[in-house]
């Protein structure tokens, strides 16, 4: 858990740098940086290890476990860092290279399996979005792989509820990634935002600003993940352009 919770410290510093927040850049050290004149850092090193050992062994990336490591890895490369580039492309074509690769994932459901029984057998497989947001760090994405997160925002729509939010398991509740059903619906939210651009379907686009009403007017709380998802839900907003970078 500690190794897990430094590197979403890690990855969360990656998203916000560069931001119009607040710093006071003299109270940290200088980044250290190889002879090639990229940076390196120690808690990327454990990044590729463990996603990769999930994946061998589980055979699954339907919780965070896979998508968090690539999102890091994604920004840091983004940001000068040194990184595994073929793990991380090799990784997003094993997950979102098809439908077929998407549904093998465990990810996305399977129309040939039985129904799933559990009560969150109805509700939305985390996973899906998680992987979304990761994949918008990521300097360019293939064909197959566009269309999975198109097929991802579609699942993503079927599970919503009429007023905007999506089924929350508390019983699944697994701080402090799955905290609250409002940090589930950031995480959402920010999926949607990256899949819904301009030539978006109006039906997608009153969805998204559905969520994002419900998710304001949602009641606060002091959990540190809602606070940080805040923050970063609105950097998503201020770096929008970035859909048409990635998608054309």
């Amino acid at each position: 858990m500690l190794e897990h919770q430094g590197s979403r410290r890690f990855l969360l510093g990656l998203a916000f740098h560069g931001s119009p927040l607040p710093t006071n850049r003299s109270r940290f050290p200088r980044q250290n940086r190889s002879r090639s004149g990229r940076r390196s850092s120690a808690p990327l090193d454990t990044c590729r290890p463990k996603a990769a050992a999930w994946l061998s062994t589980r055979k699954c990336a339907a919780c965070h476990h896979v998508p968090m490591p690539l999102w890091a890895l994604g920004e840091a490369g983004r940001q000068g860092y040194a990184i595994d580039q073929k793990f991380v492309a090799d990784t997003t074509e094993s997950l979102l290279g098809s439908r077929d690769k998407l549904m093998a994932s465990k990810n996305f459901p399977n129309p040939a399996d039985p129904p799933d029984p559990r009560p969150q057998g109805r509700g939305l497989n985390m996973g899906l979005p998680f992987l979304a947001v990761a994949t918008r760090s990521l300097p360019r994405l293939e064909e197959g792989q566009k269309r999975s997160l198109k097929l991802i925002a579609e699942e993503i729509l079927r599970k919503q509820q009429p007023d905007g939010s999506w089924e929350f398991f508390a019983t699944l509740r697994r701080p402090p990634i799955n905290e609250s059903q409002t940090t589930d619906a950031a995480w959402i939210v920010m999926a949607l935002e990256g899949e819904t651009g301009p030539d978006a379907p109006e039906s997608q686009r009153e969805a998204l600003s559905r969520a994002v009403a419900w998710l304001d007017a949602a009641k606060p709380s002091d959990l540190h993940q809602d606070k940080a998802l805040k923050l970063l839900s609105g950097e998503s907003l201020r770096q929008a352009p970035r859909y048409d970078a990635i998608h054309h």
